[in-house]
């Protein structure tokens, strides 16, 4: 993977995502994401759904994938579950008050494997450096959802979405570090 050939493969310029990762489009159903322990640091890392099953490949690194359930409770708890919209700056909307995520199950994916996957969960590097190669499947929601300490202030994921030419940076630097 070059640098050269991803800015030829681009339909947009990248573009961080809160998640941790610079994300890079190459076609209306994939893209890649760049992760960098250092470059990339999560600022709304939560347990979330997605609108779009989603086909997920390592090709770089290792990465965990850990998949949630939740019960709905009257109790006091720091969590609670809302929906999002997915686009810049739009505030979350209360699905539930109080909500305890459980680990329904962890996966450790290493480079070459595949994760395909529509529920609540987090990924999570665990090398450096991980580049994911992300499919759009056709399955389609049409809300996400997130499961969020209420205590802390809500963080769009698209906020801080950086420069093309900061983000094209990082990218050469991760590759950089893959090889």
């Amino acid at each position: 993977m070059q640098i050269d050939d991803l800015k030829n493969l681009a339909l947009r310029d990248p573009y961080y995502h809160g998640i941790g990762c610079i994300r890079l489009r190459i076609s209306p159903r994939e893209l890649y994401s760049f992760y960098s322990k250092k470059l990339t640091q999560p600022i709304s890392n939560y347990i979330h759904t997605h609108q779009h099953d989603l086909h997920c490949e390592s090709v770089y690194g290792r990465y965990k994938n850990t998949i949630y359930d939740y019960t709905i409770t009257n109790e006091y708890t720091e969590y609670c579950m809302q929906k999002i919209a997915c686009k810049d700056n739009v505030q979350p909307e209360m699905l539930y008050e109080n909500v305890i995520p459980h680990v329904k199950h962890e996966s450790l994916l290493l480079a070459n494997m595949t994760h395909t996957h529509s529920g609540l969960h987090i990924v999570e590097p665990i090398d450096d450096v991980v580049i994911t190669k992300v499919t759009r499947g056709k399955g389609f929601h049409p809300i996400a959802k997130i499961i969020r300490n209420k205590n802390e202030p809500y963080v769009c994921g698209l906020s801080q979405r950086g420069t093309p030419k900061e983000n094209w940076e990082i990218i050469r630097e991760i590759l950089n570090e893959a090889r």
